[in-house]
C-alpha cells in the first residue's frame, strides 16, 4: 500500500482524488504547496498529486523543492494543471520534475491510471 499526497487549494477537487484513490493507497492531504511541503517531509510519500497554481507555495514551487531534497527514497510526481495554456504549464511541470503532468480538469480514470503506472515503475 502506497502513501499519496495530494495538495491541491480547492476541497472538492482534493475530495475526489482522495476518494479515488483511500480504497488501495493512505491518502494524505494538503491545501496548498506550504502545507504539501510540510506534509512531504513529515510522511515522505511514495507519489505526489500537486495542483500548478495555488496561493502560498505554487505547485511548480513544490516540484522544484522536492526534486531539491536529497532523499533516499525517490518520489513519483503527478502535476495538474488547470491554465488556458495547460500544454505549456505541463511542459514547464515536466521540466522541473514532474514524472507526469495531467490538465484540469481530469477524468478520475487517468488519474488512476497515472497513479497505478508511477507505482508500478
Amino acid at each position: 500500500m502506497a502513501t499519496i499526497l495530494v495538495i491541491d487549494d480547492e476541497q472538492k477537487v482534493r475530495t475526489v482524488i482522495c476518494s479515488l484513490l483511500a480504497s488501495q493507497h493512505i491518502v494524505i492531504e494538503a491545501r496548498n504547496g506550504k502545507e504539501g511541503l510540510f506534509m512531504y517531509t513529515k510522511f515522505l510519500p511514495d507519489l505526489i498529486i500537486t495542483d500548478l497554481n495555488m496561493p502560498v507555495v505554487t505547485g511548480l514551487e513544490v516540484v522544484r523543492s522536492v526534486r531539491s531534497i536529497r532523499n533516499s527514497k525517490p518520489v513519483k510526481i503527478i502535476g495538474l494543471a488547470a491554465s488556458f495554456s495547460s500544454s505549456k504549464a505541463c511542459s514547464v511541470m515536466l521540466e522541473a520534475g514532474a514524472d507526469v503532468c495531467l490538465p484540469k480538469p481530469t477524468p478520475t480514470e487517468k488519474i488512476r491510471d497515472a497513479v497505478t503506472r508511477l507505482l508500478a515503475a
